[in-house]
């Protein structure tokens, strides 16, 4: 992926993650990584709705990558995340998102979609993230 990518990462993943394996088994594990995949498609969808459109190739790259972790796998020292971006193959994402400089010396503007489509799916995200660790765990209260 380029520079075209917006990175989630969910703090405290690795403690959840443990704390689950703990309770039931890697299966939990699988269940809330499928839970960060689903918050992170609205996202997606949006920045799809948001992207200019002149061939489709760009739109159509757009895509959620799986969960990958960084640091430990157990214990708070690390994270998980996800991408949502475009992959460098999808050529004309970095200057659309960005703007660029014509070969004519004229100046196309900046038309961003990964950042305004997290920014407007962001509590979508937290939702289906939240609505998901509730089912997991069988809690009905807040969190």
């Amino acid at each position: 992926m380029n520079n075209t990518v917006f990175k989630m990462e969910i703090d405290g993943w690795d403690e959840l993650a443990s704390r689950m394996k703990e309770m039931a088994g890697p299966e939990y594990i699988g269940r809330a990584q499928k839970i960060l995949v689903a918050a992170a498609q609205p996202v997606a969808d949006e920045a799809r709705r948001l992207v200019r459109v002149r061939t489709g190739n760009i739109k159509n790259a757009i895509m959620v990558t799986r969960v990958k972790h960084r640091g430990k796998w157990h214990g708070s020292d690390g994270y998980a995340y996800i991408k949502i971006g475009v992959p460098q193959s999808a050529n004309g994402a970095i200057p659309l998102e960005h703007g660029h400089i014509n070969r004519d010396g004229t100046v196309t503007p900046p038309h961003p979609f990964i950042w305004p489509a997290y920014e407007s799916q962001k509590a979508e995200a937290y939702r289906i993230i939240r609505d998901g660790v509730r089912e997991v765990f069988g809690l009905g209260g807040a969190l």
